[in-house]
């Protein structure tokens, strides 16, 4: 599976040291889920390929990475009691719902600032990226504020 990142830098961007867990409790499919639901929407599967491919360097560690490591982790979050079976006896435990509920919305406000980031960057530098267009990013024409979807 090609992923625009690897678990190790999803644990480096997303993840605290003092966490406890290991790059293995990210899969390439957790990656590749997470670019296909959030990341193509914004940049479109022209650009996704240039990028597969190994194109726009700087752009992809300054505002790509971020954004699907920040993904990774809120789609991530409600399996890693499951996964990290081991972390029980150094400390980890599995959280309530509640605290659960709390945290995933948390990780989701902060993977979509960094996703607008990426998609402000995008507009912004448009002639930079002959790949992209900002007719196909869907932060362009629908915004969620609360419970108000707005479409234009």
């Amino acid at each position: 599976m090609n992923t625009l990142i690897k678990a190790e830098k999803v644990m480096r961007l997303a993840f605290s040291d003092q966490e406890g867990y290991r790059p293995s409790i990210i899969t390439e499919a957790d990656i590749a889920e997470a670019e296909s639901r959030y990341l193509l929407p914004v940049i479109g599967q022209s650009l996704y390929a240039r990028l597969i491919a190994g194109g726009y360097e700087i752009m992809r560690e300054e505002y790509i990475a971020p954004a699907v490591a920040a993904y990774t982790r809120y789609v991530v979050e409600p399996h890693l009691p499951l996964r990290c079976v081991g972390c029980v006896a150094e400390g980890v435990t599995a959280a309530d719902n509640d605290r659960l509920m709390l945290t995933r919305e948390a990780l989701r406000r902060k993977a979509a600032t960094l996703m607008r980031r990426l998609s402000d960057y995008l507009n912004d530098h448009a002639e930079e990226f002959a790949e992209y267009s900002s007719e196909d990013n869907i932060l362009n024409r629908c915004s969620i504020y609360g419970d108000i979807v707005q479409v234009y």
